[in-house]
């Protein structure tokens, strides 16, 4: 499987996030060599200046355009400072550069394992994840960034989307039941909801989810002739199970009985196509294709 190389940012953005990662720890003032350059920080004073001039000085050349003297500061940065974050995702674009995809996903990984609290560093672990089709490791990479930020909906949003990748209907309804504790209920939260118990085969529910919708707009669900009614009619036709609580038989028979006799008129269209030219492939999956429309538009009479 083809990966999908990683997105580069304009190199000015990338400067900024990352002097912005470095530049808060450097510290200002004389001491001693053997003195660490802050609390935590496990570099000496000397090594830590020394690390902060290599990787700044990467980030000069980089803006220059001499890619490969940033390339060999940054390996040198992380010779100083092994667990330097900042420093192998800078490093990862240079990786992604050369077609080296599994090299470039390496160093963001490392990254983002680093400083787990990096928005920036999760994100791009996670995009890579789902532009290599790993679905698995992007749902990980996605559920770790919201335990940080527990009022991010967008990251729930994508993470419905991975679950419905996996078929996962339970951690969809959680997902977005994360999303309604975050941005309260609404009309399209509770379609969203059907939509799952549908996939996921529980017609009691997804029956029961839409009347509680239609409930909450009792003056409109209760007029046939009502915005409301119509677009959820509309929205959901090709869902029978559901909307025939409310649909009007005569009217919903009568426009299945107009779609059973198109296809029927173009079945045989297709299978004289085929009698005449009986090489003509086109004409063989046109058949199939209006059969099985024909076959599901038989299902909604049972």
């Amino acid at each position: 499987m083809s990966k999908t190389p990683i997105n580069k940012l304009p190199l000015i953005i990338i400067s900024a996030i990352l002097l912005g990662a470095i530049l808060p720890m450097t510290v200002r003032g004389n001491s001693d060599a053997g003195t660490p350059a802050a609390s935590g920080d496990s570099l000496s004073y000397n090594d830590r200046r020394r690390y902060d001039y290599f990787f700044i000085e990467a980030i000069r050349k980089q803006n220059a355009g001499d890619y490969a003297a940033a390339f060999d500061l940054l390996n040198h940065c992380l010779e100083i400072k092994p667990d330097a974050a900042e420093a192998y995702y800078a490093r990862a674009s240079y990786f992604s550069e050369m077609q080296n995809d599994s090299l470039a996903l390496r160093d963001i990984e490392k990254a983002a394992t680093l400083s787990p609290g990096n928005d920036t560093y999760q994100e791009r672990v996670a995009q890579y994840y789902i532009g290599s089709g790993n679905y698995d490791k992007a749902i990980t990479a996605y559920e770790n960034l919201f335990e940080h930020h527990k009022d991010r909906s967008d990251v729930l949003n994508i993470l419905v989307q991975l679950y419905n990748q996996k078929k996962d209907y339970k951690n969809m309804l959680g997902a977005i039941e994360r999303i309604e504790q975050i941005e309260g209920s609404s009309d399209e939260l509770t379609l969203a909801k059907m939509n799952v118990y549908e996939m996921k085969g529980d017609t009691k529910m997804a029956e029961k989810t839409l009347r509680s919708l239609t409930e909450t707009h009792p003056n409109e669900s209760a007029d046939r002739d009502d915005s409301f009614y119509y677009n959820r009619l509309k929205y959901f036709k090709d869902r029978v199970l559901v909307p025939l609580a409310y649909v009007d038989f005569d009217e919903y028979i009568e426009e299945l009985n107009n779609e059973r006799d198109v296809l029927n008129k173009d079945l045989n269209k297709a299978l004289k196509d085929i009698e005449k030219r009986p090489d003509n492939k086109k004409a063989y999956n046109k058949r199939d294709n209006l059969q099985q429309q024909l076959d599901a538009n038989q299902q909604k009479f049972h």
